[in-house]
């Protein structure tokens, strides 16, 4: 009976020794796998002289693209106080052409002529055209009579 109650005894036993084994043998492959991220083992995936410039690149990096997010947002907030402004610009340039059209009015002008006591002239002086010695105009002269200015005067 010794023997009977020892054999289910060691039947457990080697049961968990099995077990054991197969939890090991999951693990072992796992543990390899990290073990391989271990920085300070020989078979490392990351080699130690090498960690310390990849973790300055990766923070460069990080710094470098921040800033240019900033800078982005910078700009899209300068872009839509520039909208801003040239909505502003552009109501004041309405105003200022509206204004300037008011002041060329051919009618407000005779009227303002006739306030300030202007009249038509009682007569015209036709001055001599002043000919070069080699026959040519002045040329403020030929640009006067040119009929194609006519339309587009200073």
């Amino acid at each position: 009976m010794a023997r009977g109650k020892s054999k289910p005894g060691r039947s457990a036993r080697r049961g968990t020794a099995r077990s054991a084994k197969r939890k090991t043998s999951k693990f072992s492959a796992m543990g390899a796998g990290l073990g391989r991220l271990n920085p300070r083992s020989r078979d490392s995936l990351f080699p130690p002289r090498l960690v310390v410039p990849a973790l300055v690149a990766a923070v460069t990096v990080a710094l470098g693209m921040a800033a240019l997010r900033i800078d982005l947002i910078r700009t899209r907030y300068e872009i839509g106080m520039n909208y801003s402004a040239e909505k502003n610009l552009n109501r004041e340039i309405a105003g200022l052409t509206a204004r300037m059209r008011k002041l060329r009015d051919p009618l407000r002008l005779t009227q303002r002529a006739k306030a300030l006591g202007f009249v038509p002239p009682q007569q015209v002086i036709d001055l001599p055209v002043q000919v070069n010695a080699d026959g040519s105009t002045s040329a403020a002269f030929q640009f006067a009579r040119n009929a194609e200015n006519e339309l587009n005067q200073p």
